[in-house]
């Protein structure tokens, strides 16, 4: 039917795009732009949209119709952005905002299902309508908005193929049928189309084929059944499929669900699990093109495994008033189920027990509950509410727990030794023999000696056997702390006739004395060093029986805080899961052996260590001669002498000493007796800082140079003092060439000097860049060198000693092996023609260096080229030679 297509163009409907540049533009669209209509599947017919400037009172439309196929039933109703309602009548209502339907709409002009059998058509339709309330209009819309549309019904049509036509689309004139703008009538535009003088657009009639297809069923062909089990820790999936027999659609297919997620146009169906199991109803629907359906309604019953409790122990044992502890563990088929845990005690309990969420089982037996056995129930419940038992009976053992203690030291001073006690502070059995795991820091302690203690020893108890062991402990690997000791005693050895006297000791007793010396480094100062137990194997930290069928272990671990592990439960770090290669909460879990000597928990460990002393807590920062008065100026007097005169220039006293030197960090960057204490103490003195800056040592760079006897710096930073110490062979001279102060010493062939601000003008400063300080005449070596900038912060300092050498000397190369270069040095003390020479083994000539020079030559050979192998290089200057070897290795 070509005649029909360049009709459908002048009709065709624009809905995305429409102008709005007239007050009133309708659009019409007929048949979705098809030639031909199918009655039953897809029949819409027409569309009526509408542009309007300005808000509407009333508006007309009307359509003249024809048929050659039967009687027809038309349609009518709304499907745009103004929703739709019931007709009423055969106008269009504008229902006011306030009515009971809500909103503003458009309505059908013709109630639906009225027909128009053969001998009605021609015929038309009338779209009109007026405001109900005339102060309510069709508000403006700047696009084009679907307002009503029409469908035509032919199911009492006999023949299948029939002729039907749009023959017109008119509006009445002005004043009859028309828009309405404000009281004003108008005809509206249509949209594309040139009006005749009447506002009709200029179109023919519009025919179309008509073709009866009834919709037909669909029919789901693929489905689970009415019953499905589903373990609960994942979700239900299944493909759906359907088929549908309507002749004429495209055969897309739409799925929805009532329960979880389907695809729309696959049918792949998704339902969540229920963690706590439980059933799910389902219902799956299947429908075609022209809304025909198929259902499918099914149960989902999620299923669960319950879970299982891997190793329940045999009868176990703790002595009064000693915690017990045991992790359970459980396995679960289902991986989406959580564990959880509880315990019922069976008998009367002092303390109730209490359970983790990981397992882990813990109650504290009372003093009161020896001699009996307490019974306990541990279950484990998944969220399905599966679950398993396991029945444990703990034995209470009529004895007092060990508790063994670190002793914590306090105000130790650094530099000098501390000992440490291990002893036992509680408990009221015997003991037959102990092994003891200690972890410390070397790098703030170095362990010296270990001794029993003297109720053990030979004027005690007479124990027969004690040892000791510190470094390396077995395949400890990473995790091991930098210090690790190992002390064993046994009371009664196999060796003869001699016995101990006694196996018990009072509560309060040292068992071990042990002897570490506290580091001098003031970055410790004031810290805490712990000190505690360790645990690499179920061995460590044992305590035997006098009979030795008895091996106690670990029952709780305390840090030093706690003020009675028998009363206070502060500060347990009990931790019994070891998932390093050493722990430091106790014996591993897996040490709970279900033997017949299991080892028992019955020791409570109080970790300790070292309290380092705070330096202000001796004397305060910058109180050097310990007079209570800080940074005055007879503090600097006794600085400026401590250079010259070293620590012979402090007090005797060993601890006035110590306190001098601690209160010598005046800047407090944690560096004692350094020039940049003396700077930072002078200026505090003048009046040009304030006590404890914020500095930032060794931030910079300064370059000490000596060169023919005169010392230089080169700093990009103001110098306050340069302490300078050289070793002197015989005389000597010194000679300051700065506006500094210059003071020397000399002590057993050592030359201290010292280049600082002075006393009298304690401001003084060397600027930045390069200074001339001193020069020195003689034969003297410089040794050392200080430098701090004039805040008093330590600078990092590069030495250039410029000396000849005085006597020659070939050195060996560096690196070496090498590869692919190396450094060779010739040392020449006077004015020489040198020459350096390298072979290889066979003999050959490989390469050659020659020159003239004094002091010290550096000759750098680059091998890219030679191959791997021993090399000789020989030197010679004037009547001396040598010969060295190096290796090539590539």
């Amino acid at each position: 039917m070509k005649r029909i297509c360049l009709l459908l163009t002048s009709f065709m409907l624009l809905l995305t795009g429409a102008l709005f540049a007239q007050p009133g533009d309708m659009s019409v669209g007929l048949n979705l732009g098809a030639d031909v209509l199918y009655v039953g599947e897809n029949n819409q017919l027409l569309e009526y949209s509408i542009t309007n400037a300005q808000p509407l009172a009333a508006a007309t439309l009307g359509f003249g119709f024809s048929s050659t196929a039967g009687a027809f039933s038309f349609n009518t109703g709304h499907t745009g952005a103004f929703g739709s309602r019931p007709a009423v009548n055969p106008v269009l209502a504008i229902v006011d905002a306030s009515a009971a339907a809500g909103g503003t709409y458009w309505d059908n002009t013709y109630a639906p299902g009225n027909a128009f059998a053969v001998s009605n058509l021609p015929n038309f339709i009338l779209l009109g309508g007026v405001a109900n309330d005339p102060t309510t209009f069709l508000p403006a819309h700047a696009t084009s908005t679907k307002i009503w549309t029409m469908s035509i019904n032919g199911t009492s049509l006999v023949a299948t193929v029939g002729g039907f036509c749009v023959d017109n689309i008119f509006v009445a004139p002005a004043g009859t049928w028309t828009f309405d703008i404000g009281g004003t009538s108008f005809p509206p535009t249509f949209q594309g189309q040139a009006n005749t003088s009447e506002g009709v657009p200029d179109a023919p009639a519009v025919c179309f084929d008509v073709i009866i297809r009834p919709c037909l069923p669909v029919t789901i062909t693929a489905d689970p059944g009415a019953a499905v089990n589903k373990n609960h820790c994942s979700a239900y999936t299944f493909d759906f499929d359907a088929t549908t027999a309507a002749v004429g659609l495209d055969g897309v297919i739409t799925w929805t669900t009532t329960a979880g997620t389907i695809n729309a146009s696959t049918g792949q169906l998704s339902v969540p699990a229920l963690a706590a199991c439980g059933s799910t109803d389902v219902t799956v629907t299947a429908t075609n093109g022209c809304s025909s359906s198929d259902n499918h309604a099914f149960t989902i019953t999620w299923t669960n495994n319950a879970p299982t409790i891997t190793a329940c122990p045999a009868a176990q044992k703790v002595g009064k008033g000693n915690q017990y502890s045991f992790d359970f563990n459980s396995v679960d088929a289902d991986p989406c189920d959580a564990a959880v845990w509880t315990v019922v005690a069976l008998d009367p309990v002092v303390n109730a027990p209490s359970i983790s969420g990981t397992g882990l089982l813990t109650w504290l037996s009372d003093v009161t509950e020896g001699a009996t056995t307490k019974n306990f129930t541990i279950t484990v419940t998944d969220p399905c509410g599966g679950s398993a038992t396991c029945n444990l009976a703990v034995e209470v053992l009529d004895v007092q727990p060990l508790v063994i203690k670190i002793e914590k030291t306090h105000n130790t001073i650094q530099g000098q030794f501390e000992y440490v006690s291990i002893s036992k502070v509680g408990g009221s059995d015997a003991m037959g023999g102990f092994d003891f795991l200690i972890a410390y820091d070397a790098s703030a302690l170095s362990f010296f000696s270990a001794e029993l203690g003297a109720a053990l020893g030979p004027l005690g108890c007479g124990w027969e056997y004690f040892t000791y062991r510190y470094g390396a402990q077995g395949n400890c690997g990473g995790p091991c702390p930098s210090g690790l000791l190992r002390v064993v005693a046994i009371a009664d050895a196999n060796n003869g006739a001699n016995h101990p006297s006694c196996f018990s000791v009072a509560n309060g007793t040292e068992l071990v004395s042990l002897k570490f010396y506290v580091t001098n480094d003031r970055t410790y100062e004031c810290q805490y060093v712990p000190i505690r137990f360790a645990w690499i194997d179920c061995g460590d930290n044992g305590i035997s029986n006098v009979a030795g069928d008895t091996l106690w272990i670990s029952s709780q671990v305390f840090d030093f805080e706690n003020t009675d592990p028998l009363t206070d439960p502060a500060y347990d770090i009990t931790d019994m899961s070891c998932y390093f290669a050493i722990a430091y909460g106790g014996a591993c879990s897996a040490c709970d052996v279900s033997m017949k000597y299991e080892p028992v928990r019955f020791i409570l460990f109080w970790n300790g260590g070292v309290d380092i002393v705070c330096a202000d807590s001796i004397d305060a920062p910058g109180d050097l001669n310990l007079n209570g008065i800080a940074y005055e100026i007879a503090d600097a007097v006794l600085y400026t002498n401590y250079f010259l005169y070293g620590l012979s220039a402090l007090d005797s006293n060993p601890q006035y000493r110590e306190a001098q030197i601690a209160a010598s960090d005046a800047n407090q960057d944690g560096t004692v007796l350094s020039v940049g204490d003396l700077v930072y103490l002078l200026r505090v003195v003048v009046g040009d800082a304030l006590p404890f800056p914020k500095l930032a040592p060794f931030a910079n760079t300064v370059n000490v140079k000596l060169a023919n006897g005169v010392v230089s710096t080169d700093a990009s930073v103001e110098v306050g003092a340069v302490y300078a110490t050289f070793k002197a062979n015989g005389a000597y001279t010194l000679t300051n060439n700065s506006d500094m102060v210059l003071l020397s010493a000399e002590n057993e062939g050592l030359v201290k000097v010292l280049v600082y601000a002075g006393l009298e003008n304690m401001t003084n400063r060397l600027e930045a860049g390069s200074n001339n300080l001193f020069t020195i005449d003689g034969n003297v070596e410089l040794v050392n060198v200080e430098v701090a900038d004039y805040n008093g912060s330590m600078l990092n300092t590069r030495i250039n000693k410029n000396v000849l050498p005085t006597e020659y000397k070939l050195s060996q190369n560096t690196p070496n092996p090498f590869n692919p270069t190396t450094k060779i040095g010739l040392d020449l003390p006077t004015a020489s023609d040198w020459n350096l020479s390298i072979y290889n083994v066979a003999g050959q000539l490989v390469k050659s260096f020659d020159g003239r020079g004094v002091g010290n030559v550096v000759v750098e050979w680059d091998a890219a080229n030679a191959a791997s192998g021993i090399y000789f290089y020989k030197a010679t200057a004037g009547s001396f030679t040598d010969t060295k070897k190096m290796v090539l290795m590539k």
